[in-house]
């Protein structure tokens, strides 16, 4: 789970762990890059989604979501699903 606002992190973290998950939490894109980078060498259990904000200090959803399929090709790796959160996105 990748997100800044307390909000939406406090109402989207609930709802996954009633439903039965355990989430990860990172509050900005590279600590998001940091923990999927740990979960593709084995150091962390792998995820089975990742759920990330398109706006987000440092690196934002776009950019870690870019890295992370190019980190998944580059070493052949199963995709991981990516569900983008945002509240209004203009490009």
């Amino acid at each position: 789970m990748a997100e800044d606002n307390d909000i939406n992190l406090m109402l989207t973290t609930a709802l996954l762990k009633r439903h039965g998950h355990d989430p990860v939490v990172a509050r900005n894109g590279e600590t998001a890059l940091a923990s999927v980078t740990r979960s593709h060498t084995g150091k962390d259990p792998p995820f089975s989604a990742i759920f990330m904000d398109l706006h987000m200090p440092g690196a934002d959803g776009l950019e870690a979501i870019r890295r992370i399929r190019e980190a998944e090709r580059a070493h052949g790796l199963e995709t991981v699903p990516i569900y983008a959160l945002t509240a209004g996105y203009h490009a």
